[in-house]
């Protein structure tokens, strides 16, 4: 495995044959990528922005491939990245003050760094207290003019109305932050959020019959380098021919596990503060849980003696960050089958699909929950879960992912997903995500119309 500067400087390039530290203590020079090429695949590029480090990891005669590891220099936010990557949501929903005012305090005394300030920001947005994020990014803007993270943020908050901001200079930043020239967001998350902004800017174009080439030209970038990027990185991190060429292959689709799968061991300091973690591992079962997953309780035995009663409702539950409800209960037909109803709150990126996962390791299922815009009420679906035999079985969930044209899943996930739908208002979700979809996927779900 060689690992180098994608300009070829920073790293050599050199031979790996252990595991190695590299360090970026600077913001105003931007963001440095190092290059990570192995015998087959295309070359990975992992950004590493200022005030983070990345452990190098070479790959093993065990199977496992090479990883970059990128974490904030913060000790807090880093801790608080830690946690999601875990899908701890719990924790780091239960150290956010904490962590906002640590990571505040260094900002006002000239010791803070941008990839802190945006970690807590982009936290902050999924947050059940989420208005304060606006504020939170408004006294980042002054400190770091020149992040492009900023400037994204700055703008997304201006398109709801909190801040004064006019629709060019909105329109202008969205685009510059697109501009592979002028630097992405570092951030997985900005570069998700900037198609969510950029598409919102299109639908409102076109209700207008306007054609902006600059925005055209920015959703094809920004699309592409999604397309290859790695979802269990929190920073940017994709494969390509180069800096400005990202190309999807079938490495970056499907990777063999890593020893660590990104996840790390954190521990608690005096008071419940979190403190430096280590780049350790941890294992979901026989598999690792994606980032920002989160496990549901699982059905006591007793469960099973109940299946006579007349209470269908078996269980009722939370994501740790209280946004998503699930109740879970005996379905009317079949008192020994089992539907779940999931209610979403406080996510305005719709329409978005939930994933479910369950069953045991030799046979896992999985199921997409769609979550679409009520004139009522919160989103809210109703879906049977074939196979859930109920007590001691694991099952976990994914946060909410916005749906666009750039969605896709496996067809016969979809297929069996749509055939789960358990009343109307769930089929009728699963028509409006489909008309966002390509038409290979979009007649999936018209079969059951």
């Amino acid at each position: 495995m060689t690992v180098r500067d994608a300009v070829g400087a920073l790293l050599g390039p050199i031979q790996l044959q252990v595991e190695c530290v590299v360090s970026h203590p600077w913001d105003d020079t931007g963001p440095v990528h190092l290059c990570v090429e192995e015998e087959s695949g295309l070359p990975r590029f992992v950004t590493l922005p200022g005030h983070t480090v990345g452990r190098v990891r070479p790959a093993s005669a065990l199977g496992f491939q090479a990883e970059v590891t990128v974490r904030p220099v913060d000790p807090d936010a880093c801790a608080l990245m830690d946690y999601q990557a875990q899908g701890r949501l719990d924790a780091a929903l239960a150290v956010t003050d904490h962590v906002a005012r640590a990571v505040a305090a260094r900002i006002a005394a000239g010791q803070g760094d941008a990839v802190a300030g945006c970690a807590v920001a982009y936290h902050l947005m999924s947050h059940p207290d989420r208005d304060r994020a606006p504020q939170w990014v408004r006294t980042l803007a002054p400190r770091f003019p020149s992040s492009v993270d900023v400037s994204l943020l700055m703008a997304w908050h201006a398109m709801d109305g909190t801040d004064g901001m006019g629709p060019d200079e909105i329109r202008d930043r969205l685009i510059s932050a697109a501009d592979t020239d002028g630097g992405l967001p570092v951030f997985l998350q900005g570069l998700t959020l900037l198609r969510a902004a950029l598409r919102r800017l299109s639908r409102s174009d076109a209700a207008a019959d306007v054609r902006d080439s600059r925005l055209e030209s920015a959703r094809g970038a920004i699309d592409r380098f999604l397309s290859a990027a790695d979802e269990s990185s929190p920073f940017l991190e994709f494969t390509g021919t180069d800096l400005l060429t990202p190309c999807a292959s079938a490495a970056s689709v499907v990777r063999a596990p890593s020893k660590s799968g990104r996840s790390v061991r954190t521990g608690t300091g005096p008071e419940g503060a979190p403190t430096q973690p280590d780049f350790g591992g941890t294992r979901h079962r026989k598999s690792l849980l994606p980032a920002g997953w989160f496990s549901l309780p699982i059905l006591p035995e007793a469960v099973g003696l109940l299946a006579a009663t007349d209470d269908r409702v078996v269980l009722d539950t939370r994501s740790p960050d209280g946004r998503i409800r699930f109740v879970l209960r005996r379905a009317a037909s079949d008192r020994k089958t089992f539907e779940v109803e999931v209610i979403l709150r406080d996510f305005d990126i719709l329409p978005a699909v939930i994933t479910l996962r369950y069953g045991r390791d030799d046979e896992e299922r999985e199921l997409l929950v769609p979550m679409v815009r009520r004139t009522i009420g919160p989103s809210s679906a109703l879906v049977g879960l074939p196979g859930f035999d109920g007590p001691g079985i694991p099952w976990d969930a994914s946060p909410p992912v916005p749906v666009d044209d750039t969605s896709t899943w496996d067809p016969s996930v979809l297929s069996a997903s749509v055939a789960s739908a358990a009343n109307t208002a769930t089929r009728a979700a699963w028509r409006e995500v489909g008309g966002l979809l390509v038409d290979d996927l979009r007649r999936v779900i018209e079969e059951y119309r």
